[in-house]
């Protein structure tokens, strides 16, 4: 159970970071992307999570998969603590961040804190999540 639960938060924020590019809205910053994908986590809006995943990352569709599945079984509340661009070029950047997700409603699941960065592409004009790494997790429950 616990590794379940321990892949399902790993999920959770890796789904923060793989990225699909047929929204008309803009995200003009590294900034804007990481709050768009937090938004549309929060309204469980799977097209909107997935115009802040970049196309090209490998994990592009598996995300897509375990985001519904999620959706279809929780309900849980995201905000970031802490987001900072510890690197900015023209065409990348690397996002740290602190995220707190707690359970709302649902199956088995334990209210965590992440820490990690995201990869950040330019895709076209807009900035994409890329890949997500998670340096850190620890539960609050």
């Amino acid at each position: 159970m616990f590794r379940y639960v321990t892949t399902i938060s790993v999920i959770i924020v890796s789904v923060i970071l793989f990225a699909l590019s047929c929204s008309e809205e803009k995200f003009n910053s590294p900034e804007a992307v990481v709050k768009a994908n937090l938004k549309y986590m929060n309204e469980e809006n799977l097209s909107g999570v997935m115009s802040t995943i970049h196309t090209q990352s490998n994990a592009y569709d598996a995300t897509e998969k375990v985001i519904a599945e999620l959706f279809d079984q929780y309900d849980l509340e995201y905000t970031i603590e802490k987001m900072e661009v510890v690197e900015e070029k023209e065409v990348s950047a690397v996002v740290s961040f602190t995220q707190v997700t707690k359970k709302k409603s649902g199956g088995d699941f334990r209210d965590n804190r992440i820490s990690g960065q995201h990869i950040i592409k330019k895709d076209g004009n807009n900035w994409k999540i890329f890949i997500t790494e998670i340096y850190s997790t620890e539960y609050l429950n």
